[in-house]
Parts: structure tokens; sequence; C-alpha cells
């Protein structure tokens, strides 16, 4: 199952144009979370600095990096995916 959504989100990135909801969707769900949780705390008579809510880029899109390294080699599992076990559940 993870490797599938893997093989899904490689095509989405590389057929961008074709999926523009799904690419840029998630940029709009990201800054939506920040607005949620500034509006959740502002609520609570909290007023955070914008520091407080900096963080919550790094913890996003600073694992991105790596991804992008570990997505150069997806390319190498697509032989490997047809033998994978699938899962049953009951």
């Amino acid at each position: 199952m993870l490797l599938g959504g893997v093989v899904i989100v490689r095509h989405m990135l590389a057929q961008a144009r074709g999926y523009p909801g799904g690419v840029f969707g998630f940029a709009i769900f990201w800054a939506s979370d920040i607005l949620t949780l500034y509006a959740a705390l502002r609520a609570f008579e909290v007023h955070p600095p914008l520091s407080a809510l900096v963080y919550r880029f790094f913890t996003l899109w600073l694992p991105i990096l790596p991804a992008a390294l570990a997505a150069t080699q997806v390319r190498a599992l697509d032989p490997e995916l047809p033998g994978v076990p699938r899962a049953s559940f009951p």
C-alpha cells in the first residue's frame, strides 16, 4: 500500500499539468493547517508570535528534501512492485 502511494505521487508530480489540484492543493492544505492552528490558539485568547507558527513550515517542508532524494530511487522499485505481497485484511 505504501509503495502504491509512492507510485501515484510520483506519477502526479511527473505530470503536474494534469493534476493541478493535487499538486497545488498540498500548498493550500499546508497554509490552511497553519491558519487553523492560529485560529484555535486565538479562540482561547492565546496570541502566538509568528515564530511559534513558523515551526510548522519546517515540520512540513523540511522532510521534503530527503524525500526528494529518496524519490530518485523509486524507479528501482518498479520491477519489484509486482512481487510485493499484498496485505489481506480480515
